[in-house]
């Protein structure tokens, strides 16, 4: 049976030659390799890598350097919303009533409007206060309140505190419980007026340094020259010969996720760079908190 088998299998093999080559053809050859590609054949590379140019703007460092002439300081400060920036220590000199709550107090009174009057004609209101106060918590500071003790004054004392322009004296002893009061709204040394001045423009400024920077670093601008135009434009000539003055810094846009930067900023700045080309610009400044952030794309070694 065996044999029988094998004589069949050799028979089909010769009869399958012989129709191929009835039709021409011959034993069908093996596939082809694959043809070897040289290099001209090769699939063509991307482009050149792209360059990510960032500048970072610290509100902290644009605050130091906020211009700050006296006029406008003072405008500043004399302006209703301003008048917390503007104030400083809450004084208190209290005169007691003998007898107490009920007593009318007559003498008391004509003390305290005497102590009001010494205060309105430029005594310092603090000595007063060593000399005369009946307050024992705050007679050795000058009449000083702690800011955790206003909330707890009678509702007249601290309404009239409210009351007080920065600098002013109360024109009139404020009665209550224990007797005549007479308050003082201390006006903010000029130092802290104008700190409070920088700190409060700071954000403003920090963000028009942002748009200048993102205005003046076009797609051919050398970035150095370009920065101290822009802080020259928002912050004079101080802010130019800073040492802390912002600068460009350069990463490859594949490693801007190693960039360290507050979270939105870096944010803005990898969506920025994922889709940017050559000549882009991020479309405004990115605002985080106290950083302002503004970035360009190039080619790798443009200026």
């Amino acid at each position: 049976m065996t044999g029988g088998r094998s004589r069949f299998a050799g028979g089909a093999a010769a009869l399958a030659a012989a129709l191929l080559t009835a039709c021409g053809g011959g034993v069908a050859p093996a596939a082809s390799p694959a043809p070897d590609v040289g290099p001209a054949a090769a699939t063509a590379p991307e482009g050149p890598p792209l360059a990510i140019e960032y500048v970072v703007v610290r509100r902290r460092w644009v605050e130091a350097l906020v211009p700050a002439p006296s006029d406008a300081v003072k405008a500043w400060s004399e302006a209703p919303e301003n008048a917390a920036a503007a104030t400083g220590p809450l004084r208190q000199l209290l005169v007691k009533v003998a007898g107490g709550e009920k007593a009318p107090g007559l003498a008391a009174k004509k003390k305290a409007e005497a102590l009001a009057a010494r205060a309105a004609k430029g005594e310092d209101f603090a000595a007063l206060a060593r000399q005369h106060s009946e307050d024992a918590a705050t007679r050795d500071d000058g009449g000083e309140l702690a800011p955790e003790r206003l909330d707890a004054l009678a509702p007249p004392v601290r309404a009239a505190f409210e009351a007080l322009a920065p600098g002013q004296t109360s024109a009139e002893p404020v009665r209550s419980s224990e007797g005549f009061y007479v308050l003082r709204k201390e006006r903010a040394s000029e130092e802290r007026v104008e700190a409070a001045y920088r700190k409060a423009k700071a954000p403003e400024l920090a963000r028009r340094l942002g748009e200048e920077l993102l205005a003046r670093l076009g797609a051919d601008a050398d970035a150095r020259p370009a920065i101290a135009e822009a802080v020259e434009a928002v912050l004079g000539e101080r802010g130019v010969n800073d040492v802390d003055r912002p600068r460009a810094h350069v990463v490859d846009r594949e490693r801007v996720a190693e960039v360290r930067l507050s979270a939105a900023a870096k944010a803005a700045l990898e969506t920025f760079a994922r889709s940017a080309r050559a000549g882009d610009r991020l479309p405004s400044p990115a605002v985080d908190g106290d950083t302002i952030l503004v970035a360009r794309a190039r080619a790798p070694g443009a200026r």
